[in-house]
């Protein structure tokens, strides 16, 4: 039996009408062996698992290579993602969300640049689809890993499904999780995942579609407690940054993700928005990434008396930060 060269790991939960796409896709790969398919079934509610053995039975070349791991209950999507991983065989390990979709190569493009350069991570830019359409994203680093880095801890698309790693990385303990936190879980995986790679590789193709037209979502509902999370996301990694001494080396993308963190409780009253990260203070000032027109309406709602700022923001419910 040829070994398993990558694992990609696909959590499922209430995507009925989209898992056909994405498993259509995954299957639909020029890699043809040596990749499995490991999906996580968090209890979904829906006729997502149902869709799924349905389109498996249409490939029974592929039979061999899906495992299908059900969890007894709702666990949530860091749990799952962590179950797939416990489950995966594979040299490498890559993460698919099951509302997404990928073009034919990417998987067989990904681990041959991983082993023609001995890397141990190998990422790739992205098409966002939403409902205006199909807007590419591409992120030239230059295989640089500190650029990448910087970006990911600063919040700019610090996401699982554009990369893969060699899974041994996970297996040594070099990537620990919480699985109470499943706002911002990509976040804390992906940081992990840089800071214990050696060698970094970025293909500049657009192989991943990242869709954003699912209305349910967990990213489209604030909700405090998934402020909460990406609160304890932040954290999370800070802490893990200070353990390595690389708190001040990326103090500027830090308070980027602090502004980002915060901003995410402005939807429950300015009050509980000034209580996070206090020590932001004027700092926002300093950061060419923030538009003048975001920095002013901080700095209102910094200084302005908290029943003005609060009606402010009922009023402008779609300003910007």
């Amino acid at each position: 039996m040829m070994d398993t060269k990558l694992s990609v790991c696909i959590p499922v939960y209430g995507v009925e009408k989209y898992i056909e796409k994405c498993v259509l896709s995954l299957f639909n790969q020029t890699m043809k062996e040596g990749i499995e398919f490991v999906f996580v079934n968090d209890c979904t509610k829906d006729k997502s698992i149902e869709i799924l053995k349905e389109v498996c039975s249409r490939f029974p070349e592929r039979k061999s290579q899906v495992k299908i791991i059900h969890h007894d209950k709702n666990r949530g999507l860091a749990a799952a993602r962590l179950t797939g991983m416990r489950n995966a065989s594979g040299e490498y390990i890559a993460h698919c969300d099951s509302d997404d979709w990928v073009e034919p190569e990417m998987y067989q493009s990904l681990y041959y640049t991983a082993k023609s350069n001995d890397a141990d991570i190998v990422s790739c830019d992205f098409i966002v689809e939403n409902n205006n359409g199909s807007e590419p994203v591409s992120l030239y680093y230059n295989n640089n890993k500190d650029l990448y880095l910087q970006d990911v801890i600063s919040n700019k698309w610090g996401t699982v499904w554009k990369f893969i790693i060699k899974r041994h990385i996970f297996t040594n303990g070099k990537i620990i999780f919480d699985e109470k936190i499943c706002h911002g879980e990509d976040y804390i995986y992906t940081v992990q995942c840089i800071l214990a790679s050696s060698s970094y590789v970025n293909l500049n193709k657009n192989y991943y579609h990242y869709n954003c037209q699912n209305i349910s979502s967990m990213m489209k509902t604030p909700s405090l407690d998934s402020a909460k999370q990406q609160y304890a996301a932040s954290i999370f990694v800070f802490d893990i940054l200070k353990k390595r001494n690389l708190f001040d080396k990326y103090s500027q993308s830090i308070l980027l993700r602090k502004l980002f963190a915060r901003n995410r409780f402005l939807y429950f009253g300015v009050g509980k928005w000034r209580e996070i990260f206090p020590e932001i203070k004027n700092r926002y000032w300093s950061l060419h990434q923030v538009q003048l027109l975001s920095k002013i309406q901080y700095w209102m709602l910094e200084h302005m008396p908290l029943r003005l700022a609060d009606k402010l923001i009922s009023l402008h419910t779609k300003m910007k930060f």
